[in-house]
Order: structure tokens, then C-alpha cells, then sequence
């Protein structure tokens, strides 16, 4: 028996719409205001590690990614691997499970 062929793009056009309306239900029930005040009792110093520690890591990851791109034989700047992590972070962020992490496999498809 044969699966049916999904449409990745289809596929990829409504995980962030799935991730945006569960992340607005998480805010409902929790309540805006509840967030807030966790994210204002968390030290400054704290976000500022986060980030200081988010940037290598990032280089890293893209650092990683043009190194197997460059074993087959693609050329992608660093800066562009970059920004493509970014994206797929932001849309790993708003689906659910992260699935969204691997939009990027689109960019190189």
C-alpha cells in the first residue's frame, strides 16, 4: 500500500500557524501578566550570560553547518548560515516539538 506524497511546502506553511495559536493559548490560560513578572524577578545578569552564551554557540552551529556544506560541495557564506539558523530558531520556537527547526532543510533542498 502506498503513502500519499505530502507537500512539504504546505506542510511548512502551517507549522508556524500551529505553533502561533498554541503560544497565544499557553498566554491565555497563563495569563500576560504572571510572564511578566517572571521574566522582571530573573536577574539582569542572567540574560546577558544567556546571550553572551547564545552568540558562540550560534557561530559554532553555523561554523558546523559550512563545514558539511562544503563536503558536498556547496559554498554558503557563514553569514548566511547564520541567518538561517536564525530563522529556523524563531520558527522552532513557535511550532510545537520544534519541528520547526528543520526549515532549513528547504533552504538547502
Amino acid at each position: 500500500m502506498m503513502l500519499p506524497k505530502i507537500k512539504l511546502d504546505k506542510i511548512s506553511k502551517i507549522l508556524p500557524v500551529i505553533g502561533i495559536i498554541t503560544f497565544g493559548l499557553i498566554i491565555y490560560y497563563i495569563g500576560i501578566e504572571k510572564i511578566a513578572y517572571n521574566f522582571t524577578i530573573i536577574p539582569l545578569e542572567y540574560y546577558v550570560l544567556s546571550f553572551l552564551l547564545f552568540i558562540p554557540g550560534l557561530l559554532l552551529s553555523a561554523l558546523a553547518w559550512q563545514y558539511i556544506c562544503k563536503k558536498h560541495k556547496m559554498d554558503f557564506s557563514l553569514f548566511y548560515l547564520v541567518k538561517i539558523l536564525l530563522i529556523s530558531t524563531f520558527y522552532g520556537i513557535l511550532t510545537p516539538g520544534g519541528i520547526g527547526n528543520h526549515i532549513r532543510i528547504f533552504v538547502f533542498v
